[in-house]
């Protein structure tokens, strides 16, 4: 792991570290500075790491935005964890991303989880899908 993932992963903390809109705007701004090789390596890594560090990645990479964000987000859509899926999802669509049409199956599987939690998140993810 490259200097830069380190350090984008100490911004991102622990478990019990505190997450507030200041900590998504540091994280946010350190993806900024990463090369397209940096966004690979994050991308390509990121289903390995546990559910608050995924969660966190995706609120950070929404607030980024860009191509390479987009590319982890899509790719957080199929994090075994169904509420970071919900946020890969929410930040897609404020990031007006239209997703490819073979999503189609894994954003109804996350409608229907945050459609049974009665999450807001749910009409982000059916405009994701009325956008197809």
């Amino acid at each position: 792991m490259n200097i830069m993932n380190e350090s984008y992963d100490a911004l991102l903390g622990s478990p019990a570290s505190g997450w507030q809109e200041v900590s998504v705007q540091l994280a946010a701004d350190k993806l900024h500075d990463f090369s397209p090789s940096d966004w690979y390596e994050l991308t390509e890594r990121a289903l390995t790491k546990p559910a608050y560090w995924q969660e966190r990645c995706a609120e950070a990479a929404g607030a980024t935005g860009g191509e390479f964000a987009d590319t982890l987000l899509t790719k957080l859509l199929n994090s075994d964890h169904l509420q970071v899926a919900a946020i890969a999802a929410s930040e897609l669509e404020n990031m007006s991303v239209k997703p490819s049409p073979n999503l189609r199956p894994r954003l109804m599987q996350i409608y229907a989880y945050l459609e049974s939690q009665q999450s807001p998140r749910k009409d982000d993810v059916m405009r994701l899908l009325r956008n197809m």
